[in-house]
């Protein structure tokens, strides 16, 4: 039962960071679009340090 909790826990995880990524990647996208590739750029290593510090955290027993 605990290992059937934990594997829920981590799928609706990763299901938040999948969506979040996704709307994360259409705003990088309209960013581009309007020509504005310094906020984009700021906004993708923000997304990078979150994905380092979810993926770590997720991966972790």
């Amino acid at each position: 039962m605990f290992f059937q909790s934990c594997f829920l826990f981590n799928f609706i995880i990763d299901y938040i960071l999948v969506l979040y990524f996704s709307v994360a990647f259409f705003i990088s996208f309209i960013f581009s679009c309007f020509d504005l590739g310094f906020y984009c750029f700021i906004f993708a290593c923000s997304n990078l340090i979150l994905l380092v510090v979810f993926g770590f955290s997720v991966s972790l027993p």
